[in-house]
Formats: C-alpha cells, structure tokens, sequence
C-alpha cells in the first residue's frame, strides 16, 4: 500500500483515511459501551418494576386506619405500616422514611406516664 504512494497528497490521503478509521474505531467503542449501560439501565428498570409488582401483588395496611397502604412508613415502636397521618412524628425529620410512631404506640407511651 505504501509502495504505490507517489505524491504528498496521496500520503495526506492515506494518512486523513487511517485517521479516520481510528476515530470510527473510537466512536464504535464508545457506542458499543453505550449500548452496555443503556442494557444495564434497562436491566435494572426491570428488576425495580418487578419488585414493586411483587410488593403490589403483597398488600400492606395501615395499622391505624386498616387502609391498603403504600408501605412507605412504619411505626418506629411496633415496626406495624402506618401512614405518616395516622401517626406523630418528630419535626425535624420529613420525606419518605419518615420516622413515624402510629397512634396506638403514643396513647400506650401517654398512658404509662
């Protein structure tokens, strides 16, 4: 291949044309690992969709109120599921995993003081 290069220009050619297959190299490489994280995104996508269906085909309560609940609180004395207004919690603390402490739990705290 080197052999039939004659001119300057020739050389330029060859040299832009290997240039050129080395950064497709490099973007096939980059797409190819693109590719691998987006599978992984997917795979995990599925796995937290199936683990939400398997806790939705498991229905939880609240203890207080006996409604179907989403399982985001529970009670930090009973461990039982509680909706965050079904219960006390303490000012400081909000969002999900919400220390709550179901009503039950305050009126036995209440009673025994």
């Amino acid at each position: 291949m080197y052999s039939s290069i004659e001119t300057e220009e020739e050389l330029e050619q060859l040299f832009n044309a290997g240039m050129n297959n080395g950064q497709d190299k490099e973007d096939k490489e980059e797409a190819n690992l693109q590719d691998r994280k987006d599978e992984d995104e997917n795979q995990t996508k599925d796995t937290l969709e199936e683990t939400v269906e398997k806790k939705d085909n498991k229905k939880v309560y609240c203890v207080i109120c006996e409604k179907e609940s989403s399982g985001a609180h529970k009670c930090s004395v009973c461990d039982q599921f509680v909706y965050a207004i079904c219960g006390s919690y303490s000012e400081d603390s909000e969002g999900f995993g919400l220390k709550v402490t179901c009503n039950l739990c305050v009126r036995k705290k209440l009673n025994q003081q």
